[in-house]
């Protein structure tokens, strides 16, 4: 969220901050978050705000996807911190239950409200999730300039059922789908072939389309080698510690930019790759490391 677009007289304050100390970036943690944002937000009342009867919600994805146990508790205390402030104010964070959070907030000296996905009820998920899905498509039929019947009845339906309870399986087919690389009609095809399919788990349906449109159409030995580039290429990147730009990688494997450059133009679904070859190669997310690192999915 950018906190300045919302409260422009936040502006002046954090700048004031930066220009006392141009090297606030690279201080602790916690001085960071005090004079960058708890500080500023401190010298905001209610009244700043344009409309002080809605709330301003923080939404921060992923927490479990911090480096580290220790930095992970230390986000939450200072989210138990902003509190304070005297603004209507909503922090809503998504993560998976792992131990360390879980024990975060526990510890939290502040109310606050857990809901578990499983928890939720499957109608209500397949709802958001419908609601989602025919957002993603609307935008893909006027990018593509699609007819108005696009898609067919039916689909959005369908594509939810093969997602829920997984918003990220739908995030990742809308992608897909709508990389303007390639048809349209002929990826969603290729993804609603997979909708009766008994053996596929949630991530077989969302991860496995995109495999069998890179290997269409190749023969055996074409197979067999973009094979070997991506367990060489994506097998290393979903291993690293940290995540290499694309020089660094090719460095590491001793390879040609070029190599891993061409191999993850094929995957742009789910892994995001810079125009920089210095910006670290991301998986969009951990569910796409779990797919390829269970045995269960190497069937094939």
């Amino acid at each position: 969220m950018d906190f300045q677009a919302i409260i422009p007289q936040l502006g002046p304050y954090i700048s004031e901050t930066v220009e006392k100390d141009p090297n606030i970036c690279q201080k602790s943690l916690s001085e960071q978050f005090k004079k960058l944002l708890f500080d500023p937000l401190n010298k905001i009342r209610r009244t700043d705000v344009p409309d002080p009867s809605k709330a301003l919600v923080l939404v921060i994805d992923a927490l479990d996807e911090c480096e580290g146990d220790g930095i992970v508790k230390r986000i939450i205390e200072f989210l138990g911190q902003l509190a304070g402030v005297d603004l209507n104010m909503r922090i809503f964070t998504t993560s998976r239950p792992e131990a360390p959070i879980k024990a975060g907030f526990e510890d939290l000296k502040r109310d606050h409200k857990d809901i578990s996905l499983h928890n939720i009820q499957e109608p209500t998920i397949k709802d958001d999730i419908s609601i989602f899905l025919r957002y993603e498509f609307e935008k893909i039929r006027k990018t593509r300039k699609l007819g108005s019947n696009w898609p067919r009845g039916g689909t959005i339906v369908t594509l939810a059922d093969m997602t829920v309870p997984l918003f990220i399986s739908a995030a990742t087919l809308c992608r897909f789908i709508g990389d303007n690389r390639f048809s349209v009609h002929q990826r969603l095809e290729n993804v609603l072939k997979f909708r009766n399919a008994s053996f596929a788990s949630k991530l077989d349906q969302t991860y496995r389309p995109i495999f069998g449109q890179i290997l269409a159409g190749i023969d055996k030995l074409e197979e067999e080698e973009l094979i070997r580039g991506f367990q060489e290429i994506v097998g290393t990147i979903i291993l690293l510690e940290s995540p290499l730009g694309l020089t660094s990688l090719s460095i590491l494997l001793n390879i040609e930019e070029e190599q891993p450059h061409c191999r993850l133009d094929q995957f742009q679904s789910v892994i995001n790759v810079s125009e920089d070859p210095r910006t670290p190669i991301q998986i969009y997310h951990l569910s796409f490391r779990d797919y390829l690192l269970d045995r269960n999915n190497h069937t094939d």
